[in-house]
């Protein structure tokens, strides 16, 4: 039996110029990523201009009703941008760098439901309350995982949560393939990815980044998780049975190369993330 996985992102990921590191680094992401992501990001919805994923294929409003965009707003210089996922009315997932980079301080999150834009549309709420992973480590990007509260969202065609896995689920995705949600459209798009083994992942990033909670995909060459895509879901399965496996945490400074992405692998985080709904 095949299976599929799905990667979302509900807010765009645009090409910025980075230059080359042993491996992928988060402190400054706002700064150095998530800001001039979002400012672009704005003006192509502002021109309605294609182009936010590179390849893949679009998808309508209400395909995939569990991800949220987050504007994050920063006590200076600006806003920046990320992805999470809808679990309650009342809570969402996303990943901790995009509360705390090491550098900018984040003012508050507005999450963004049922929009295919970030900048426009959807039902819109302001929070602060973000609980990051007591165990994040901006060092190695180990436990990149946080919990968002927020306001009542009431669930319609366009925002519904997604499924979480259960503790007698597997941990082992590495024979997944999935669909995702790489750069350079207004629009949300579809690209599949392969979920890779963690040895395999470790042969390009190192063992004290990819751990036995990392889970890692790779693509072919010009569809990806890019920056920016923070804190997207992973998700496998179809309609009401998706369910959410990864949240995005890493990925390679040229994310078009086909090199891999890495994930906080939720069932690794379930008793954490179980125990704050």
């Amino acid at each position: 039996m095949k299976w599929y996985l799905l990667v979302c992102v509900a807010v765009v990921a645009v090409t910025v110029e980075a230059s080359p590191v042993e491996g992928p680094k988060w402190s400054g992401y706002h700064e150095s990523v998530g800001i001039p992501m979002a400012a672009r990001l704005k003006k192509l919805e502002h021109e309605a201009m294609s182009g936010r994923i590179v390849g893949g294929t679009p998808v309508s409003l209400g395909t995939h009703p569990f991800m949220v965009g987050i504007v994050i707003h920063l006590f200076s210089p600006g806003t920046s941008m990320c992805g999470a996922s809808l679990l309650t009315n009342t809570r969402s997932l996303t990943a901790a760098h995009c509360w705390y980079d090491g550098w900018l301080q984040v003012h508050y999150f507005t999450m963004v439901f049922g929009s295919r834009t970030l900048h426009t549309g959807g039902v819109r709420i302001d929070t602060t309350d973000v609980e990051m992973h007591p165990n994040w480590n901006l060092d190695n990007l180990n436990n990149d995982i946080a919990i968002v509260r927020h306001a009542f969202v009431s669930y319609n065609n366009n925002i519904s949560p997604i499924r979480l896995p259960t503790g007698q689920q597997t941990n082992n995705f590495s024979q997944y393939i999935s669909d995702s949600f790489p750069t350079f459209n207004p629009d949300q798009r579809e690209a599949r990815l392969q979920v890779i083994s963690n040895e395999q992942c470790a042969g390009m990033y190192g063992d004290s980044i990819v751990i036995h909670s990392t889970l890692c995909t790779l693509a072919p060459r010009g569809i990806n998780v890019c920056l920016g895509d923070s804190g997207g879901p992973l998700a496998t399965g179809a309609g009401s049975n998706r369910m959410l496996i990864g949240v995005t945490s890493f990925v390679a400074p040229e994310c078009e190369a086909g090199d891999p992405s890495g994930f906080a692998r939720v069932t690794s985080f379930l008793p954490w993330i179980m125990s704050r709904l």
